[in-house]
């Protein structure tokens, strides 16, 4: 089965956090996603990704505290 990729929006709103937040986070590693196209069609970034940040199991954050 195929995973699902979503927009950096999307990903923003099911986080509840600013588009921009999103665009750092897979600049600093703390998101895996593809830029496809070029940056004019921007990233995407799995589904999975979002889930496992939402789940708490987000390395970046245990590391920061």
């Amino acid at each position: 089965m195929s995973e699902r990729f979503i927009t950096v929006q999307e990903v923003a709103e099911r986080l509840r956090i600013h588009p921009q937040t999103v665009r750092l986070w897979l600049r600093q590693g703390r998101l895996k996603g593809r830029l496809i196209g070029g940056t004019k069609s921007g990233y995407r970034i799995p589904e999975s990704e979002v889930l496992r940040v939402l789940s708490g199991d987000d390395e970046m954050e245990k590391l920061a505290t």
